[in-house]
């Protein structure tokens, strides 16, 4: 090729990619609006399908370690004639301290109660030689420990799981001040009444102060009956409430072994607006109660947790 025809070509080849620049055409404004909204659609519907499968997936983990508190507390029953555990029980030997239900706390609590990481060895609480896998595994995943209102009472973490203290261990608002009721007193009511459950403690709430509702957390322990009438009053009512945490379920072992979830469906309390979860009494789905006399007054408690009449 001469130098001349190159030079003709070099011509003709940067006048074709200029007619080939022209003739691209740039995405219009409402172009560009309409993909990001479809975008935006998306992205809404998208991460909160995305959370719900991630709190699907814990709610199974917490389901699986449930159920496995199942099993030991069959092999605890077997070993103790029947007889559920006691809350906690302060021990002098072989070594002192408090034995909780989830653990044991050497040399017991500390004297101030607002002590943060108490140490406790789950291994060698009431129920913890009896589970199948580490007692260490014995923790809900849904509770929310991230929060910078949960107040880590315990290290490591208790669970996040609730004892039917009132019902079954001889205590009632966190005390062990009466015996552990037997099995043999259930019998034809073990699949209704709940031996561990979802839950989630705090004290009174004050709403005279500068944040209601904005006071600290901590894993329950304990889940007790709780007066409705008192969640939305000052001075309120102490103690573990069920905790509605999986997608609006709280996960529940009753004294027959099974385990399942269920929605709240009596009296919300106001805490629950906290953006944890849903907070209140367990019931079952028939909604059943029974009378139970507390002084002069005369309640009418769930019977899932299994209070004599």
């Amino acid at each position: 090729m001469r130098p001349s025809e190159f030079s003709r070509f070099g011509v003709v080849g940067r006048r074709f990619q200029g007619r080939a620049r022209r003739g691209a055409r740039a995405f219009s404004l409402i172009e560009i609006l309409l993909v990001t909204s479809v975008s935006a659609v998306l992205v809404g519907i998208l991460v909160p399908a995305l959370s719900r499968a991630r709190e699907a997936g814990r709610a199974s983990v917490c389901l699986a370690a449930l159920r496995a508190g199942g099993l030991a507390t069959q092999m605890y029953l077997d070993d103790n004639e029947g007889r559920f555990w006691p809350y906690f029980q302060d021990v002098a030997s072989p070594e002192a301290g408090r034995r909780w239900w989830f653990g044991f706390e050497r040399g017991g609590p500390a004297a101030n109660a607002m002590s943060l990481h108490r140490p406790i060895d789950k291994a060698a609480g009431f129920l913890g030689k009896y589970l199948t896998s580490t007692s260490a595994d014995f923790v809900c995943p849904g509770f929310p420990y991230t929060s910078g209102k949960y107040f880590a009472k315990f290290s490591p973490a208790a669970g996040g799981y609730g004892y039917n203290t009132a019902g079954l261990g001889g205590g009632g608002q966190g005390s062990s001040s009466g015996a552990p009721r037997a099995i043999q007193e259930f019998v034809g009511r073990t699949s209704d009444v709940f031996v561990l459950a979802d839950g989630i403690h705090f004290d009174r709430l004050d709403y005279s102060g500068p944040t209601p509702l904005g006071q600290t957390f901590n894993e329950p322990a304990y889940i007790e009956w709780q007066e409705p009438s008192l969640f939305s009053r000052n001075a309120g009512v102490n103690g573990g409430f069920g905790h509605f945490r999986h997608n609006g379920r709280a996960q529940v072992l009753y004294m027959d072994g099974h385990a399942a979830g269920q929605p709240p469906r009596r009296t919300p309390h106001p805490f629950g607006r906290m953006g944890h979860g849903p907070v209140g009494n367990l019931s079952d789905d028939a909604l059943r109660t029974i009378e139970v006399r507390r002084g002069r007054a005369t309640l009418h408690i769930d019977v899932i947790y299994g209070l004599r009449g």
